[in-house]
């Protein structure tokens, strides 16, 4: 009995030990920011010498089988030094060092991120530092010059009525031109509804295959915006204030006094009439003696006037592993170079991310934005007698207050100071939720719902004024009393639905994305008008004379549904591969021709991973890329396949003149989407350890079926 128990406990022991030995191995641990303390999403963990891979998630997790516990972890991720450990069995805790020389490698592009060397698209990177040591008073100005095909002219320069046109390759339809801006994936009116301040990255869509994924509103390319967020860590505040003067850089070189008069004698001389200026009068006017009576103005000085600018931003930031934010005001208040010329500028940013649980993740973000808008009423009246009416034998103003008038009866001054004012005020509050699921290793589902709100009031009011010769008190021109107030509302609203999973097996990786997007807006308008008011003083519409009041009003709305997807494949880190595809339905075409489809294909070669270019070694990186694509553009302006009805078209019947209705457009019910074709041929290198580099690129575009409004002859008749 005893030895038989004893041969059982050899037994078992035996099988103890032989199980010991063929088990599998396993680690798992944590990979975080050394800096931050972060977890670091998405890092790859790869065991040396095998194909074992695996990444790690939300919390920056992640667990590994392995045969061999003297087996050597490889941990890397862009941005960051890859680190080799061993596993010595149990729980790791693994802190990488973020790497100075390559924070840049991880770009934004259609609805999430890639680094920068798996790129197969053209795509372009301004980081904010570019342009955060400079002082600009929009973000349109901001990024002129800073990425190449980029291009930005803008046609204002009135403080806060800049008219900034953006156009990305050069322009490639005959209506609008501009690319679609969106600002943390969120298509906004303008590219100034974000501050500078707040920017943290902006990436430029260049070509078919990295726009694609937005289908039809991306044929004019795309200008992803992503402003700052909160970091874990304590609260810290920054401030950044300037302050500056702006003044006219080259102004025409006026004819002296002596030249002009000496020249308008001639004048009148070869018309066969008697001088103007006596030798008296211009020997006075060189003595200066009496500025009133024999005055030499130099229009120019007198116009133009050196423009006070401002501008303050502060923001406040910090956050635990719960909960981060990020707090920013700005204010800007620009003087324009004419007098009585005023922008001021107030926003507020808000932007939270909340984690609820190791799966669950909730963002909110809140923006609110104010511009304010003054110049004189007849503003434009200030250029056009400057180079067109004035004389400098002309007094500015004389001693009673009397403005001094060129040959149209009309002065600067005057239209400065006395002709009125134009005031605006546009507001725009956005709002962005969102909501991220962690369903399995590698499978997000994120959720967004986001609404751009923008009210927008005007009050443009001319007030009673005459010019009158100083001398005689004779009127010689009037402008009478006009009050115009318009308000307006526009909302769009955009809710989306996507799902990503990533997936490293061996040598492959392979992200897929599909998602589902609606967009709807809305717009109303409404004016009024009235004029003959009974004092300057009075400044309401119904103030005015009531039988001299006019008003309008209208509405209008369109929406977009639209399916996407994107996969992206890459072979051993060096054979790239992209699909995107969209599929958009537009409101602004008939019914059966709603849809299109716009597809792009991509592929990139990194060279310099390959054995016969290692031996290179101030070559860091060679990439060739390829892409074809198509996009489409519904911006035409809406109800064009509709025969509309306009009112108030004056008819004669009887010999009297009465008010009608006609149709007025000539629809086309088989109008469809503009189409633009592109194909993409380029390189990517660096070297000496990414200090140099440079990108080229060789693109063709066309575009077929262009949309364009064209006006037609009242001479032509249609039917019902």
């Amino acid at each position: 009995m005893k030895l038989n128990r004893l041969c059982c406990l050899l037994f078992l022991l035996l099988l103890c030990h032989v199980a010991a030995h063929s088990q599998v191995n396993g680690v798992s641990g944590t990979v975080t920011d050394s800096t931050s303390s972060q977890p670091v999403i998405g890092a790859t963990i790869g065991i040396l010498g095998s194909s074992a891979k695996t990444i790690s998630d939300r919390d920056g997790k992640f667990s590994l089988s392995a045969s061999s516990t003297n087996a050597n972890l490889v941990i890397s991720h862009v941005g960051y030094v890859t680190q080799t450990v061993s596993m010595n069995g149990g729980v790791l805790n693994i802190r990488l060092m973020p790497e100075q020389a390559t924070l840049n490698d991880v770009v934004v592009v259609g609805y999430g991120t890639q680094k920068k060397v798996n790129l197969t698209g053209a795509v372009g990177q301004i980081k904010a530092k570019a342009f955060s040591e400079k002082t600009f008073a929009n973000t349109a100005q901001s990024i002129q010059g800073l990425s190449p095909g980029l291009t930005v002219i803008d046609r204002g320069g009135a403080p806060g009525q800049e008219n900034a046109s953006i156009n990305i390759r050069g322009v490639g339809t005959l209506g609008n031109a501009n690319p679609l801006i969106l600002v943390d994936n969120i298509p906004v009116n303008s590219i100034n509804d974000v501050r500078p301040a707040d920017i943290a990255d902006i990436s430029v869509l260049k070509d078919a295959a990295s726009a694609a994924i937005y289908g039809s509103r991306a044929a004019n390319g795309v200008i992803l915006i992503t402003t700052k967020r909160g970091k874990k860590g304590a609260t810290t505040v920054n401030y950044n204030a300037y302050a500056a003067i702006q003044s006219t850089t080259r102004l025409p070189e006026p004819v002296g006094i002596k030249d002009y008069m000496d020249i308008i004698n001639e004048g009148y001389v070869n018309g066969g009439l008697a001088p103007k200026h006596s030798d008296d009068y211009i020997a006075r006017t060189l003595s200066g003696e009496d500025p009133v009576k024999y005055p030499n103005t130099n229009w120019l000085d007198v116009v133009f006037k050196p423009g006070f600018q401002q501008n303050h931003a502060i923001s406040m930031s910090g956050g635990t592993e719960k909960a981060s934010y990020l707090l920013a005001l700005n204010y800007l208040d620009q003087d324009g170079i004419v007098d009585k010329v005023n922008a001021k500028n107030y926003s507020m940013r808000l932007n939270n991310d909340f984690k609820l649980t190791d799966k669950l993740t909730v963002g909110a973000d809140v923006a609110f934005t104010r511009r304010q808008n003054s110049q004189p009423y007849n503003v434009g009246d200030v250029f056009w007698t400057l180079y067109s009416d004035l004389a400098p034998t002309v007094t500015p103003v004389y001693p009673d207050g009397t403005y001094g008038i060129g040959a149209g009866n009309r002065s600067p001054l005057g239209a400065i100071n006395a002709s009125g004012y134009q005031n605006a005020i546009n507001d725009n509050l956005f709002l962005n939720l969102k909501v991220g699921y962690y369903i399995l290793p590698g499978l997000n589902i994120n959720a967004n719902y986001a609404a751009n709100l923008y009210k927008n009031s005007s009050k443009n009011r001319r007030f009673d004024y005459v010019f009158r010769d100083y001398y005689t008190k004779n009127e010689l021109s009037r402008y009478n009393s006009f009050l115009y107030y318009g308000q307006g509302n526009s909302s769009e609203s955009n809710a989306r639905l996507t799902a990503d999973y990533k997936k490293t097996f061996g040598m492959h990786d392979l992200t897929v994305l599909a998602g589902v997007e609606q967009t709807i807006h809305k717009d109303d308008q409404v004016t009024g008008t009235r004029s003959l008011f009974y004092s300057n003083d009075l400044s309401e519409l119904g103030q005015g004379d009531p039988t001299t009041r006019d008003n309008s009003s209208f509405s209008t709305n369109w929406s977009l549904q639209s399916l996407f997807g994107r996969i992206n494949y890459a072979l051993m880190s060096k054979y790239l591969f992209e699909v995107n595809v969209r599929k958009d339905g537009s409101s602004r075409f008939a019914k059966g021709r709603q849809y299109g489809v716009f597809p792009s294909f991509s592929a990139g070669w990194i060279l310099s991973q390959e054995n016969f270019m290692k031996s290179i070694g101030f070559l860091d990186n060679l990439k060739l890329r390829a892409s074809w694509g198509q996009l489409g553009n519904q911006d035409i302006g809406l109800y064009q396949y509709q025969q509309t009805v306009a009112l108030q078209q004056n008819y004669t019947f009887g010999g009297q003149l009465v008010n009608g209705a006609a149709v007025n457009t000539l629809a086309n019910q088989f109008i469809t989407w503009e189409t633009s074709t592109s194909t993409n041929l380029g390189f990517d290198a660096q070297f000496f350890n990414n200090t140099f580099g440079f990108t080229a690129d060789v693109f063709k575009k066309r575009t077929k079926n262009i949309l364009l409004t064209l006006d037609i002859p009242y001479t032509i008749g249609l039917g019902a």
